[in-house]
């Protein structure tokens, strides 16, 4: 109910009809704030030594899930943390694009950086067949539209349910796609680079015979002790998201 509330303060702002965006939205904003916290030491300890490293990974994203929400994180921003929304609608071979601007405060910075991207959608079903889905979307977020690598520099190290060899496919499985990544190394960047967050869509089984809507929710920060402006910097930065037909990433 509170991210419903805040949500309708944002949504209200627009002159278009976003009541499609408003489901995918709350989904996404649930899931966003939500951290594993100390649910992993937990679990590891409960396990102990009888299982290897990667069948402990395995079995804390299957208890723990996205882990617990802090919903504060997702309706306010600070100084040191901008949290952006976007939305739209794909069809099959869609995709969108979104441009978040590095601010220049961080170039060359080693401060210990946080970027949490969430993807939320819901998508037809199909009961008598396997994949279920009849639509997937998915993101992937990269330096810039023609990157190779599949993760973004500035915070390049996947954590928490993502993280491990096979989290980032784990992550892809649902309806819900929601990925942290950290990093701490100085990256040199021009003011005006940014990250690319490509949303997109393909058809699983049948056909899609309506765009399916989609909420995107991403955040950047620093620790709140810094005394870097990042909410400013990328404020005034923000660019509109571009549509591509047909052309996904691998």
């Amino acid at each position: 109910s509170i991210c419903y509330d805040n949500l309708g303060v944002i949504l209200q702002e627009q002159t278009e009809d976003l009541s499609p965006y408003e489901i995918p939205l709350l989904k996404a904003m649930l899931v966003h704030s939500s951290s594993w916290s100390d649910i992993e030491e937990h679990i590891v300890n409960a396990l102990g030594d009888d299982i290897d490293n990667k069948q402990k990974k395995s079995f804390i994203r299957r208890w723990a899930g996205y882990g617990m929400p802090d919903i504060e994180r997702v309706i306010n921003c600070t100084a040191q943390r901008a949290t952006v929304l976007g939305f739209g609608s794909l069809n099959d071979g869609d995709a969108h694009i979104f441009k978040l601007p590095l601010p220049p405060s961080l170039i060359s910075e080693t401060q210990k950086r946080r970027l949490t991207i969430t993807l939320a959608y819901l998508s037809p079903i199909a009961p008598k067949t396997q994949k279920y889905r009849i639509a997937k979307l998915w993101f992937e977020a990269k330096d810039n539209d023609n990157s190779e690598t599949n993760k973004p520099t500035i915070a390049d190290d996947r954590q928490e349910c993502c993280s491990g060899t096979d989290g980032w496919r784990t992550v892809q499985n649902g309806t819900v796609q929601h990925e942290i990544f950290e990093g701490a190394n100085a990256i040199p960047f021009m003011d005006g680079d940014s990250i690319a967050i490509k949303v997109n869509c393909r058809k699983e089984v049948g056909e899609i015979e309506q765009p399916i809507a989609y909420g995107l929710i991403v955040s950047l920060e620093v620790a709140e002790n810094v005394d870097i402006a990042i909410y400013d910097e990328i404020r005034t930065r923000i660019m509109q998201p571009v549509l591509v037909q047909s052309n996904l990433f691998e």
